[in-house]
C-alpha cells in the first residue's frame, strides 16, 4: 500500500473522487452541493493545520482528509478534527483505513494534538476499527441543514 500526503492542488484533481463520495455517503447531498473553499483549505494547508493522506492499494485510492484546530474548552491543547475519510467500497475490510487513521495519528502526535475525534456515518459505522485503534464512544451527533 502506497501512502502520500497531498497539497490542495493535488486534491483538485481527486474531485471526480470526492465527488462520488459525497453522492454516496454525505445524506445531505440533495440539500446542499459540494463546493470546496480551497482557499480555506490553502490557509489551513499553509500553517501545517490541514493534511490530506492517500492511500493507494490495487490501483485504487482512498483518502483521509482532516485538520488541527487548537481546543476552545481546554486552553493549550490541540485537536485533531476529521474532514472526510474514505475507502473504495471493494478495499473496505483490508486495513486501508486503518492505515490511514494510523497515518492520521503519527501526524497529530508530531503536531502535539492532545486528542482525536473520528467520526463515521449512522448507517457505516465502524466500532470494531475504532475500539482496536484505542478510541472510546463519547457522544453521539445530530445535525440539522437549515
Amino acid at each position: 500500500m502506497k501512502l502520500a500526503r497531498l497539497r490542495v492542488e493535488e486534491v483538485q484533481e481527486l474531485m471526480v473522487s470526492i465527488q462520488a463520495l459525497w453522492d454516496e455517503v454525505d445524506q445531505r447531498n440533495e440539500l446542499m452541493q459540494l463546493d470546496p473553499d480551497y482557499d480555506l483549505y490553502k490557509s489551513l494547508e499553509l500553517s501545517d493545520n490541514w493534511f490530506f493522506y492517500t492511500a493507494e492499494y490495487e490501483g485504487k485510492t482512498s483518502f483521509y482528509s482532516f485538520f488541527i484546530q487548537p481546543s476552545l474548552h481546554v486552553k493549550g491543547t490541540k485537536q485533531l478534527i476529521p474532514d472526510f475519510i474514505y475507502v473504495v467500497p471493494e478495499h473496505r475490510g483490508t486495513g486501508v483505513a486503518e492505515t490511514l487513521l494510523l497515518a492520521a495519528e503519527a501526524k497529530a502526535k508530531e503536531a502535539g494534538v492532545n486528542w482525536i475525534s473520528i467520526t463515521f456515518k449512522d448507517f457505516d459505522k465502524h466500532d470494531k476499527l475504532a475500539e482496536k485503534l484505542g478510541y472510546k464512544l463519547y457522544e453521539n451527533t445530530f445535525q440539522k441543514v437549515i
